[in-house]
């Protein structure tokens, strides 16, 4: 573990180290912050409503590069954000899906998942935007709810 960053932010436009970012909070605003990991539910047709990206506040690549505080905060955090979307949603499950493909700074989407679901596993996480994309109404409502049961 290392307190090392991967790189410099200002060296790069990571979105989600950017100071202006403000104007693309996720809708209703955060759901969680503690000043180490914060999340907050994804927009409007990128996925079904229940959707949550857990990110670091500090900007790393991935699991190998996190301090003491995010490695002993990292699986709680997860597990109390993942048991909120289980009881908003109904899903019968959620996915954890990380990649850091577009902007190298941890986050994982946590995806609810429901058994009538047409696919499932990987097919799932492919066509989770096509299948059911929630709305702006949708994921601000779903955030509301999702802030509700995480205080």
């Amino acid at each position: 573990m290392s307190d090392v960053q991967v790189s410099d932010p200002s060296a790069e436009p990571c979105w989600f180290c950017r100071a202006e970012r403000g104007e693309e909070s996720p809708p209703g605003g955060w759901i969680y912050d503690d000043g180490t990991w914060r999340a907050g539910h994804v927009p409007e047709g990128w996925a079904p409503a229940g959707t949550v990206v857990l990110e670091a506040c500090r900007h790393f690549l991935d699991l190998t590069e996190m301090n003491a505080e995010e490695t002993a905060t990292f699986a709680a955090t997860t597990g109390k954000v993942i048991a909120a979307i289980k009881e908003v949603t109904e899903a019968d499950r959620v996915y954890l899906w990380s990649t850091m493909a577009q902007f190298p700074h941890m986050h994982v989407w946590l995806i609810p998942w429901w058994e009538d679901a047409p696919k499932d596993g990987p097919e799932y996480l492919v066509a989770m935007s096509e299948l059911n994309p929630c709305t702006q109404a949708e994921a601000e409502n779903t955030a509301s709810r999702l802030q509700a049961a995480l205080a």
